[in-house]
């Protein structure tokens, strides 16, 4: 299985977690409690399994970012460093009650935004070719 592949399955995995949850907390008459606890808690445990490889493999593989080479699990929290910020000058462009050079705050967000795309491509080029088998 291909790392793009498991993320994937986990990725719906979470969202069964998420529904389970959601119904257990709104339902008043749970008939059949038992079994939806004791699915909630398979899908816990598949989700931590593939959170573990995800996370093994993530530390074993490395990218090539520029001129630099780091461990994907590197380039994932650049990525989501970079993220941070540009949602950081995105609030601020948005925000109508301080008086900024919302040109230059638009030009240092598509700088990140430039900067996201890069770490992007090379994980998501990691997980389309890294097998999990």
């Amino acid at each position: 299985m291909l790392l793009s592949e498991l993320l994937n399955r986990r990725a719906y995995i979470k969202i069964q977690i998420e529904e389970l949850r959601t119904y257990l907390r709104t339902e008043k008459d749970i008939s059949n409690f038992n079994k939806i606890i004791n699915r909630l808690f398979e899908l816990e445990d598949k989700f931590q399994k593939y959170t573990l490889i995800l996370d093994k493999v993530n530390f074993e593989n490395e990218v090539e970012i520029g001129s630099n080479v780091v461990s994907v699990a590197t380039a994932i929290r650049l990525r989501q460093a970079t993220e941070r910020k540009i949602l950081a000058l995105t609030s601020l462009i948005c925000n109508t009650r301080i008086k900024l050079d919302i040109l230059n705050l638009m030009k240092q967000r598509n700088e990140l935004i430039e900067e996201f795309h890069i770490y992007d491509k090379a994980i998501s080029l990691n997980d389309w070719r890294t097998n999990v088998d």
